[in-house]
C-alpha cells in the first residue's frame, strides 16, 4: 500500500494529512489513520479495524490482535 502500487501519491498524502480531534489519546485523526504522539515527542499511526466482536491494533515493531 505505502509502495506507490495500490494507491497513488496523492490518495496516500490524504489518508496521511490528519487534523486535531481536540481530545486527548487520540491526538489526530485521517482518512482511517490516527495518530497519537508519545511523552518523548515519537508519533504513532494506525488504523485498529475495529468492528463489533473484532479488534486489531499494529504499532511500532509489535502486532496485537483481538478477538
Amino acid at each position: 500500500m505505502l509502495g506507490g502500487k495500490l494507491l497513488k501519491e496523492q490518495q496516500l498524502k490524504q489518508i496521511f494529512t490528519t487534523v486535531s480531534t481536540g481530545k486527548g489519546g487520540i491526538n489526530r485523526y485521517g482518512l482511517g489513520i490516527y495518530e497519537i504522539k508519545l511523552p518523548n515527542v515519537v508519533s504513532i499511526g494506525g488504523h485498529t479495524g475495529v468492528i463489533p466482536g473484532f479488534n486489531t491494533f499494529a504499532g511500532g515493531t509489535h502486532m496485537l490482535t483481538a478477538i
